[in-house]
């Protein structure tokens, strides 16, 4: 089994992001187990997914409220005014999520090897992993907002 590390879950994130909501980010440097400050903890969202198999974990997303609002327009193709960061915006995180434990599955190599997710769900900033014995962490940013892997 493949592991992963920061650097490729960066660009898998990178990709689903491009390939399912246009939505173009840069990877940022970012130190300890993450790097948002109080005041973006208070506005953020969560979601994670849950993966089983040869190996078992999971894909915790933590984003401002900002980009959720940039990616569920995005990937309704209206105008971010138009989204509800409650309903639309998380839904559009949880999808994230999805899309994105699949590239990490492939990369566990997964396909060779059979993995299951199950069903993404919204997780409280409380919720973000630490003292893992083995993760890869990744920040994305567009446009002042930012995305935590």
């Amino acid at each position: 089994m493949t592991a992963i590390f920061s650097d490729e879950l960066a660009m898998l994130a990178i990709q689903a992001l491009e390939r399912t909501a246009f939505v173009l980010v840069d990877a940022v440097e970012s130190e300890g187990e993450h790097s948002w400050s109080e005041e973006e903890s208070a506005d953020c969202l969560c979601a994670r997914i849950n993966y089983s198999g040869p190996s078992s974990g999971q894909i915790v997303l933590a984003a401002s409220c900002g980009f959720v609002l940039e990616l569920a327009s995005s990937l309704l193709g209206v105008e971010p005014e138009d989204i509800d960061v409650d309903i639309e915006g998380k839904d559009a995180l949880k999808e994230l999520a999805n899309v994105l434990g699949g590239s990490v599955l492939v990369e566990l190599d997964g396909e060779h090897v059979d993995f299951r997710l199950q069903v993404p769900e919204v997780c409280e900033i409380s919720d973000w992993p630490s003292g893992c014995e083995t993760w890869a962490h990744s920040r994305l940013a567009s446009e002042g907002e930012w995305l935590e892997i």
